[in-house]
């Protein structure tokens, strides 16, 4: 499955997983920018993205954070990289797309499922074994559940970029599509 990372923030996550990865240190890095993701509080993140403050202060305040939390070189060189060259603002989508890279090496599958009412047990296991089906590589499956009464019955799941619609609202809105196709 292809993830969902690009751009500016995409090349640096990839990066810094590769160079984590040849290190043989991944999840000793993952969990230093766990620990960091933590420590970006909103106050943090409006200050890395304000232009008001040059790169050399907003590296100072992270190294500042970064000694704190007793990160590892590679993390704080990092960090730095990615300070110096005025993209500390997106640290948090790096730290996700690095997340993502992670869990899908360690056959993670992130599912989305949208339903109109509180998913019971038994259909948690049935969406886990649909899935499990389409995704046959996937070791574990975790469900991001999420209601929306406008779908009036069913399930929506969303595995990356592929969506499933077993929802009425779904269902209606491809008999009204249909019959406007037919009425042309």
């Amino acid at each position: 499955m292809k993830l969902g990372i690009y751009g500016v923030a995409g090349r640096y996550s990839q990066a810094f997983y590769e160079l984590a990865v040849d290190a043989r240190s991944l999840d000793d890095m993952m969990a230093a920018l766990n620990d960091l993701d933590t420590a970006l509080t909103p106050e943090l993140r409006e200050f890395l993205s304000s232009p008001v403050y040059a790169n050399k202060q907003k590296l100072q305040t992270l190294n500042a954070v970064l000694t704190k939390l007793k990160s590892p070189e590679m993390v704080k060189n990092f960090v730095g990289v990615v300070t110096s060259r005025g993209r500390a603002s997106l640290l948090p989508q790096m730290i996700a797309g690095v997340r993502a890279l992670t869990a899908t090496r360690n056959g993670e599958l992130k599912v989305s499922v949208t339903s109109a009412a509180k998913l019971t047990a038994s259909q948690r296991k049935n969406i886990e074994a649909f899935v499990k089906a389409k995704h046959p590589k996937a070791k574990t499956i975790s469900l991001d559940e999420r209601l929306n009464p406008d779908l009036i019955a069913g399930v929506r799941v969303q595995v990356g970029s592929l969506q499933y619609d077993a929802t009425l609202r779904g269902r209606l809105n491809g008999m009204a599509a249909q019959l406007m196709r037919e009425a042309v």
